[in-house]
């Protein structure tokens, strides 16, 4: 896959700004006619998500926090709409063996695609050998990809169609048309291939306001692909974020539609999900609530902790929460800090124990450039430690190697860190995600690597810039461990973290060690101990995270390996 330059760019947001919205109605899901829900016929339909950085062959997703959540709701709307879903978690070394017996034994007519650009060359060799296995087959690309890299996706002659935006309508009426025998055409969100080789662009709905009229993810289509699904489960809370930050995705996918981006589940609604999926695990002890920040209203977020609490009141050993926040320096203003003293009390009767705060850099001058809520580095602190003096843990997200930051910037990221003192520490390197404003900006500033795939994103760089070679970020992002925790933590720690950097940033080494660790439990609880977890008898390689990778939020900035750090 070519890297798409900022002129390409420019045109994609031209082509999403030019295609049609219809703004006549409100409620996308309501135009569904009644036999979309039930058509006649039911098919037989693959659905397919991509993984690099797997577990193991045979279980590549180690927990359910590595479940996305677009592709898995519309595997459960084709699923409760009757059809026969059989889903897949595919990667280089084994989508060909499962789409062959597949294929050749079930007969489908369908297949449904996802993916974010760095995955994009996978999908496309996938998209391929469903075509050279059956040609009749129908295939759609949805995800990040397809709705802000669309003439990109759509000129593959292995796709049929490509969705931009949210699917959960356009999926119902593509599957109703296929299984009547009807022409596929007139599907809104859809762009889709013509037999004379045009394209048919479709109006784009507006965002779907009501979510609890999405069916729950469906983790039996997903027991054979992961490993220990007990471990951690993820729920979604809402789609959207209010924030307009550059390297994230959101402000592009913002643009797709209109009506309200920012929207929210009802408790009620994730309460049931919760309890349904606490029926399924008995052992379940963790759950992650998927939101890209759970401060965008505290309002609705102290509903939604107050209900909570109530329902862990009724259980032998309470569920812990964990959930993302943006912190916004409002909230320490004199006539605001009540409400942030009810919120951190709400989070403590709910069995909050951790929240993830995205900082990306130390640097105010950078936060500032990547249009990050704006706060001091002070303010910042200010609230971290607000937070644990409530004895909520703080997990810290870090980029390093982003445009117009240099060695010395990433060194604020460093202090920040050192006073903090937070539980957990994800620490990525950039990655330019194509239609994001950071992406125009890197390819201004510096170079882009194209390298055909991109294999474990956010592990190695592919932006460079003169301010910050190559060279510099794999070795500060190897040494971090080592500045960041030097005289706090015992040096056994520092190693053993400095080490498991190094294989990161070498992808080359990253296979063979996930597969010796996802083989040997007496290495996994020695690498446990080392890096400061309690052995726990399984053969994970988890970090103990409580962030789905992509997927998991509405921003594919989202994604990727997320090197983290326990105290």
């Amino acid at each position: 896959m070519s890297a798409i330059t900022s002129d390409q760019s420019k045109i994609m947001d031209e082509n999403l700004l030019n295609t049609q919205i219809d703004t006549s109605s409100f409620t996308a899901l309501d135009l569904i006619r009644p036999e979309y829900n039930n058509p006649n016929r039911k098919l037989d339909i693959g659905v397919v998500y991509t993984q690099d950085d797997c577990f193991s062959k045979d279980k590549p997703l180690e927990t359910s926090l590595d479940i996305p959540f677009g592709i898995s709701i519309i595997s459960s709307i084709l699923k409760k709409q009757g059809h026969h879903v059989r889903f897949f978690v595919l990667t280089n070394d084994t989508y060909e063996e499962h789409l062959s017996d597949y294929i050749n034994k079930e007969k489908p007519e369908l297949f449904c695609l996802t993916s974010v650009s760095s995955q994009y060359w996978l999908v496309h060799k996938i998209a391929k050998e469903i075509k050279n296995l059956d040609p009749s087959i129908f295939t759609i690309l949805g995800g990040h990809h397809a709705s802000l890299a669309p003439d990109n996706a759509i000129s593959s002659p292995y796709l049929d169609a490509i969705c931009m935006g949210e699917g959960d309508h356009a999926i119902k009426m593509l599957s109703y048309l296929i299984s009547e025998g009807e022409e596929v055409k007139g599907i809104p969100n859809l762009w889709i291939k013509r037999k004379d080789g045009s394209v048919e662009k479709n109006l784009r709905l507006p965002f779907e306001e009501d979510l609890d009229k999405l069916p729950f993810v469906d983790h039996e289509l997903w027991a054979d692909w992961v490993a220990y699904p007990d471990q951690y489960v993820s729920v979604l809370v809402g789609r959207g974020c209010p924030f307009r930050c550059t390297y994230c995705s959101n402000h592009a996918m913002a643009k797709l539609s209109t009506g309200k981006y920012v929207r929210y589940r009802s408790p009620q609604n994730m309460i049931a999900e919760i309890q349904s999926v606490c029926d399924r695990f008995p052992n379940l002890r963790n759950i992650y609530l998927e939101v890209e920040t759970i401060g965008a209203n505290i309002y609705i977020a102290n509903d939604l902790f107050e209900q909570l609490a109530e329902w862990n009141d009724k259980r032998t050993e309470p569920i812990k929460f964990g959930m993302n926040i943006a912190f916004n320096k409002a909230w320490l203003l004199e006539s605001k800090k009540e409400t942030l003293k009810q919120f951190f009390e709400y989070c403590n009767k709910a069995n909050v124990a951790n929240l993830n705060v995205g900082i990306e850099s130390g640097s105010e001058k950078i936060r500032k450039g990547m249009k990050r809520p704006p706060h001091s580095n002070e303010e910042l602190v200010q609230f971290l430690e607000m937070c644990k003096s409530y004895n909520i843990d703080i997990n810290i997200y870090l980029l390093i190697g982003l445009p117009h930051e240099t060695p010395a910037n990433f060194k604020e990221s460093v202090e920040i860190v050192r006073r903090v003192n937070p539980k957990s520490v994800y620490l990525s390197i950039f990655y330019p995600y194509i239609g994001t404003d950071m992406y125009d900006v890197a390819n201004e500033t510096g170079t882009i690597e194209d390298t055909g795939k991109y294999i474990y994103e956010r592990m190695t760089p592919i932006y460079t810039s003169p301010l910050y070679p190559k060279w510099k970020i794999r070795r500060d992002y190897v040494l971090f461990w080592f500045n960041a925790y030097k005289g706090i933590w015992p040096w056994y720690r520092i190693i053993a973290w400095t080490i498991k950097s190094y294989i990161s940033a070498y992808p080359w080494l990253r296979k063979p060690y996930k597969w010796i660790i996802s083989k040997s439990i007496f290495l996994n609880n020695i690498k446990s101990k080392m890096q400061g977890f309690t052995p726990i008898g399984t053969p994970l390689d988890t970090e103990q995270h409580f962030q789905n990778n992509y997927g998991g939020g509405s921003g594919e900035a989202t994604t990727g390996f997320v090197a983290k750090i326990n105290n």
